[in-house]
């Protein structure tokens, strides 16, 4: 691969990591405020809400891991392929996507859940 493509590959994966802090940012501003607003309504968390209300505060691994990952692929002599490219980039925003999902899906779609049952 190519210096262009290799600076192609860091800008992309640099990108998916910022976007992965920004989730991580989230995940540790706003669910402690949901745990307390569920637990203050007296009801039984979900168990799949109860592991994400868990393991919010080690998302912070995925970023980190995702960091090494690239420092690792983009320093070493051996050319980087465009299938490893392509596999580190992806799974950097495959990661991302499945984050901002949990978020999103899980948290708030319970909370509009409740919202429609109120007459």
């Amino acid at each position: 691969m190519i210096e262009r493509e290799r600076a192609q590959t860091a800008v992309l994966l640099a990108v998916a990591i910022l976007w992965q802090f920004h989730i991580v940012t989230l995940a540790w501003r706003f669910l402690p405020k949901m745990l307390a607003f569920w637990s203050g309504m007296g009801m039984t968390l979900p168990p799949i809400l109860q592991v994400v209300f868990a393991t919010y505060r080690f998302w912070t691994i995925v970023p980190l891991l995702f960091i090494a990952f690239g420092i690792h692929a983009l320093t070493r002599p051996a050319p980087l392929t465009l299938k490893r490219s392509i596999i580190l980039v992806g799974s950097a925003y495959v990661a991302v996507f499945l984050m901002h999902g949990i978020i999103t899906e899980l948290t708030f779609g319970m909370m509009f859940n409740v919202m429609g049952k109120v007459d």
